[in-house]
């Protein structure tokens, strides 16, 4: 006998009561939370010397059609905003067919923009302005890139890179 997707859903949610990501349950703080949530994580081990930028990387698949909620990224060392010598991280989505590289969010440590940050700590980035880009098509990827700028560069440690997406 074939379960419908409804029937599935109720089932879901009944057995993961009290857990993160399901919609109309409470967790143990009494919050309710979201089915269709997800996240994505990369580790960079090194970010480079102070001067070599990091070429776009990918780090996640996009199997449902969702919508950027949110991006951070944390670092073991800390970067002192300056106008002249600075890093910025962009996250981009990609079509299913690896093309049409589009902007979802960016961080940038030049003066006047994000700038200082602190080890260990979550930095937010910036999800871009254009509200139709922040829907991820099924099957896009997601990638990042850092780029630095000046002659001195600037020195991006470890670090990760950490996207939240609701599914549409």
């Amino acid at each position: 006998m074939a379960i419908t997707d409804r029937e599935l859903r109720k089932q879901q949610e009944a057995s993961a009561l009290g857990t993160a990501g399901v919609s109309g349950a409470s967790d143990p703080r009494g919050e309710t939370v979201n089915i269709h949530s997800r996240q994505k994580d990369h580790f960079l081990l090194s970010g480079g010397s102070t001067t070599t930028n990091v070429a776009e990387k990918v780090f996640g698949y996009v199997k449902r059609a969702s919508k950027l909620r949110n991006a951070h990224w944390a670092m073991t060392g800390a970067l002192t905003s300056n106008t002249a010598n600075y890093a910025k991280l962009s996250i981009y989505k990609r079509n299913s067919a690896g093309a049409a590289q589009t902007l979802l969010a960016s961080w940038n440590c030049a003066v006047g923009a994000e700038g200082t940050t602190v080890t260990l700590a979550p930095n937010a980035c910036t999800n871009t302005s254009t509200a139709a880009d922040l829907s991820i098509a099924a099957g896009s990827v997601l990638t990042y890139e850092i780029i630095k700028y000046g002659a001195a560069g600037m020195t991006v440690g470890e670090m990760s890179v950490h996207v939240d997406l609701e599914e549409v």
